[in-house]
């Protein structure tokens, strides 16, 4: 059967990338749908044969109409599963949008993981998300970092981890195993609807690549995905060592300050690493973290690099520019963090995508 051998192919991913260890509190997000209760079941038969400290379930309540019912259903296996539940209702229906969706559903969880002392909290991404993301990011022009978006752990909160022990399972895989023990799966009529990318990706998109190109396309993207998240992290070591040394923040005797580029430093490095250095100075102190610093604003300070002094880019937002001061460095005025908040230009197209 698919479940006997998902559950060791699951026992394997722990033990071979050291996560979940059995003093852990785990956490289950579950939302009613096959990949989710899938996770749940595989988990519950591990905890039957080696126990965590602790394992139980929680559901999102969105309160979006079409979801009236749910909460019930999922309750409805945690009763059968002998597992505690957590139902996390939203106070006013969550905006239909998978960001706002998403963002709600991260805070919500994190906010009970810490509440209640787990340690980490589990979703069911699976390595179809992981191949939908890398099509969807990749054809909005991501580099390595987007096309690997989805990683096997990251900090949720200060004390809390998020864990996606899926991502070398198929949806394939999760329906099958519904199938197999009997748990009967909500049917999500969200992830029909056209209007999300995703959807359009999974209905459209992928039956053709598996009929055109590869009927294991979804695997392979999979596969992709993780080695460029191995070569990301090489990557990104190096551009933190650079960066160190080649990019600090000074002032100059007015209440601005400024970010200087040891243009010398960082031109020494790889093209790749170069990219690296500059987006992570700019997301770090020009305040684009939280959205990232977009395609176009890294070039531009990268034309720099070689440019003439007194060669200035275009705006970076509205708030800064980066010139050429001496054959030594670049110079970017820092805006005050008020204008950061209120600066609403963004060059460059679409931002990284990572599945709900």
């Amino acid at each position: 059967m698919l479940f006997s051998a998902i559950t060791q192919r699951l026992r394997r991913t722990l033990e071979c990338r050291n996560l979940l260890p059995y003093d852990r509190r785990v956490l289950i997000a579950v939302s009613g749908g096959q990949d989710s209760l899938s996770l749940a079941e595989a988990f519950r038969y591990l905890h039957a044969k080696r126990p965590w400290n602790t394992l139980e379930l929680a559901h999102c309540d969105h309160k979006w109409p079409a979801d009236h019912g749910n909460p019930e259903h999922v309750a409805c296996y945690a009763r059968h599963a002998n597992l505690p539940l957590h139902i996390i209702p939203a106070k006013r229906p969550v905006p239909l949008s998978e960001n706002a969706a998403r963002e709600w559903r991260y805070e919500s969880l994190g906010s009970l993981a810490e509440e209640q002392g787990f340690t980490d909290v589990l979703t069911a991404h699976t390595a179809t998300d992981l191949a939908e993301t890398v099509i969807f990011n990749l054809s909005n022009g991501s580099g390595a970092d987007g096309l690997s978006s989805l990683s096997w752990s990251r900090a949720l909160s200060p004390s809390v981890s998020l864990v996606r022990p899926f991502l070398n399972v198929t949806r394939a895989e999760t329906h099958t195993i519904c199938v197999e023990r009997h748990i009967p799966v909500w049917r999500d009529v969200y992830n029909d609807d056209p209007r999300y990318a995703r959807n359009r990706i999974r209905s459209c998109v992928f039956p053709a690549l598996r009929k055109t190109l590869h009927p294991q396309v979804e695997q392979n993207l999979s596969q992709s995905a993780h080695l460029l998240r191995d070569d990301a992290a090489c990557l990104r070591a190096m551009a933190e060592f650079v960066l160190g040394r080649a990019v600090y923040v000074t002032k100059d005797g007015t209440s601005e300050s400024q970010m200087r580029i040891n243009r010398q430093l960082v031109l020494a490095e790889h093209r790749a690493v170069q990219r690296r250095v500059i987006r992570m100075a700019l997301e770090r102190y020009l305040g684009l973290g939280h959205r990232g610093a977009t395609f176009s604003q890294v070039e531009a300070v990268c034309h720099l690099l070689e440019a003439p002094v007194g060669k200035s880019s275009p705006s970076l937002t509205r708030q800064a520019q980066a010139t050429v001061i001496s054959d030594k460095l670049i110079s970017i005025d820092i805006p005050c963090v008020s204008a950061l908040a209120s600066d609403s230009f963004w060059s460059g197209k679409g931002f990284p995508m990572e599945a709900g």
